[in-house]
Formats: C-alpha cells, structure tokens, sequence
C-alpha cells in the first residue's frame, strides 16, 4: 500500500498507488507546485531489502533535485539512502541489507512537482 504527504485530491490518475502498480505508464505526482513530498510504501510485513529503485516519469523531465529515503524498523524511520537527481531510472545498493517494513521516499527538492513513476525495494543475493 502506498501514501503520500500530498496528491491530486480526486485524481486517481497520479495517486501514490500508481508509484508501486508496475505499470510503465502511471505515475505519482503531488498537487501542481509541490516540490518537497514525501511517498510511503507499507509493505505490510518486515522484509530485508538491499536495493532500492526509484523512476521519474521522464517524459515530464528529470524533476526531483534532492531525496532521502528512509526504512521503518522497531518502531523507528532510520535513512537507507541520499541522492540528488533520478531521472529514468536509480538503482541505490545499501552497504548493509535492512529489516523494514515500510520505506519511504522523501523528496527534499524538485524543479517541479515530482512524478514518481517507480519506487520499490528489494533484497537480492549477491
């Protein structure tokens, strides 16, 4: 299940959800103007992950200028990752693999409202 700090009221088009459908041609997207938002995934049980992903919808082009992004684990949001831009695709490896059972994208600057076309986490042996 996804949330965010801030959608498009009445517009299910660009609803969090649609960061996590796996389709390529949805997206989520805050109110027009909004530039700093956060996007949570509640993965609904704790799951070791070591890899994150995050897509902009490029189309729109590259947006977000800063994110953090942060696991939830005994009771405590603890950051994973930083970056600056995403553009079509980010891959971030974490050093250590993390026990989490949410995780949280935090866009800290965009040049416009950001549009998440994918965030995800995952755990593959290496």
């Amino acid at each position: 299940m996804a949330t965010a700090s801030n959608s498009r009221v009445e517009d299910t088009l660009f609803a969090p959800a649609m960061a996590i459908d796996k389709s390529r041609t949805t997206f989520w997207v805050p109110e027009m103007g909004v530039r700093i938002a956060d996007l949570t995934v509640d993965m609904g049980t704790s799951k070791r992950i070591n890899y994150l992903r995050i897509e902009e919808a490029i189309r729109y082009g590259q947006r977000v200028k800063g994110f953090k992004i942060e696991g939830y684990a005994n009771g405590l949001w603890v950051t994973l990752a930083e970056g600056t831009t995403i553009g079509r695709s980010r891959i971030l490896k974490l050093d250590t693999p993390a026990e989490v059972s949410k995780v949280r994208l935090k866009i800290k600057d965009a040049r416009g409202a950001p549009a998440i076309r994918l965030f995800g986490a995952y755990f593959y042996e290496n």
